[in-house]
């Protein structure tokens, strides 16, 4: 849950100075919270291809916004971010297992420490859990990313619930796969 906090950090951080500053300002300082966050995160979890692109579109995108004066191109991020991931996953679900079950063993080793014995657990319905689940939230990230377009237009109280509505959806879409099958 922390590293999602750590995530959408710049995006709070950005809609609070803008109230305070002007929007270039407001950009760069979000900027500024993005790399610390990327910096803050790889030092404890390693550099990961993902963190690595949301920061790049943070960046870019800031960048765009700044030379053409227009936080709506800022405000994208979270949308192609939701679009990418979506996209991503779905790559993984057609031509292999999925991309959550690559996780899987690093799950099973974390369980064996934290519980001692983790053989007991039954690995085959974890598995066919996690490619459910990845199934279900393909479709919740395009939603998520149509969400975010809408709000980049809108204003950054808007924004942000959009952004803070990929973790509601996602948790319904889960639980929703664990009620029904």
């Amino acid at each position: 849950m922390i590293w999602f906090l750590l995530g959408i950090l710049p995006i709070f951080v950005f809609a609070i100075a803008d109230i305070f500053l002007a929007d270039k300002q407001a950009i760069i300082v979000s900027i500024g919270v993005g790399f610390i966050v990327l910096i803050i995160t790889a030092a404890f979890t390693g550099f990961d291809p993902l963190l690595l692109i949301d920061f790049g579109l943070l960046f870019g995108l800031g960048l765009i916004a700044i030379k053409l004066e227009n936080t709506r191109f800022f405000k994208l991020q979270p949308a192609i971010l939701s679009f990418l991931i979506g996209i991503i996953l779905l790559f993984y679900q057609v031509f292999s297992d999925g991309y959550m079950v690559h996780f899987l063993p690093l799950v099973k080793q974390m369980l064996t420490e934290q519980m001692g014995n983790a053989a007991h657990l039954d690995w085959d319905y974890l598995k066919n859990s996690m490619i459910q689940v990845e199934k279900i939230i393909i479709p919740v990230c395009f939603l998520h990313g149509a969400i975010m377009l809408w709000a980049a237009k809108k204003s950054n109280k808007k924004w942000i619930l959009g952004k803070l509505s990929f973790i509601p959806l996602c948790f319904i879409a889960v639980l929703a796969v664990f009620m029904f099958g």
